[in-house]
């Protein structure tokens, strides 16, 4: 027996782990390292997903801007069967885009509307554009547009 302070304290009781002590530590600390890892794994999907995305938004964006760089009279026909396979994936100036981007395929179509505004009680005609990345058959983004047609007095 050692006294420490005002207790009495066993010889058995000083120093050392119990063996309850080690098999709990051994069920808590992987538990602690599993949960850790699985928030990691899901972490990085979730950012890998986040950047296909990214991808996917830039490469609409740079075919709507592809096509709304066209004169009105030209974008019906710039439209028309517009796809890019995957693999043929070029910007503006014809140059292959980088190769994280060449698993995306792009298409952009063209349509004749008439939109309403009811507070101005006012009709134009235009075009809506749609650009649409898929990537295996699966759209990833779609971008639309209304290009209102320029009036007759131009």
């Amino acid at each position: 027996m050692k006294i420490i302070g005002r207790y009495l304290i066993p010889a058995s009781s000083r120093r050392g782990l119990t063996l309850l002590e080690c098999t709990l530590a051994l069920i808590i600390v992987p538990m602690a390292v599993a949960a850790v890892a699985v928030a990691i794994v899901t972490g990085q999907s979730q950012a890998a997903e986040a950047m296909r995305q990214t991808r996917a938004a830039m490469l609409a964006e740079a075919l709507m801007e592809q096509v709304l760089v066209q004169p009105y009279d030209d974008v019906q026909t710039f439209c028309d069967g517009f796809t890019e396979s995957p693999g043929s994936v070029t910007d503006a100036a014809g140059t292959l885009c980088p190769d994280a981007m060449q698993s995306f395929q792009r298409s952009v179509s063209c349509q004749q509307q008439s939109v309403t505004v009811d507070e101005l009680s006012l009709t134009t005609d235009g075009l809506e554009i749609t650009a649409t990345v898929t990537e295996n058959g699966v759209p990833v983004v779609t971008l639309t547009r209304f290009v209102v047609a320029p009036s007759q007095d131009e």
